[in-house]
């Protein structure tokens, strides 16, 4: 089972953590996994190679456990609502991803 988790503050995403594997197939064929890591790992590499953000992001294939937070708070607003908007799109996949298979996966906002 992968769980996903998403930080809410004031209302806006500000972090997420996603632990885990699947098992809907072996390790390196799992379709379900790669769905979910490409989902995170574009959010993370979005943030830092096109917002110019510094963030905090963990990357571990072993446990799937997948990190993104700001490090440092923007400068400019449009990159923090740009941020937001990159989380939201993520959860917006994933979701889409536990409607197509609902005993794989599961998310919260706290």
């Amino acid at each position: 089972m992968i769980s996903c988790c998403f930080y809410e503050v004031d209302g806006r995403l500000e972090a997420f953590e996603i632990l885990g594997h699947a098992g809907y197939a072996e390790y390196g064929n799992d379709v379900i996994c790669a769905a979910i890591s490409t989902l995170a790992q574009t959010a993370i590499r979005t943030c830092i190679e096109e917002l110019k953000l510094v963030v905090d992001y963990e990357l571990d294939s072993e446990s799937g456990k997948i990190v993104l937070k700001l490090k440092d708070r923007p400068k400019m607003q449009r990159q923090l609502e740009d941020y937001h908007l990159i989380l939201a799109n993520t959860l917006i996949g994933i979701k889409m991803a536990q409607e197509a298979y609902p005993d794989f996966i599961k998310w919260e906002v706290k």
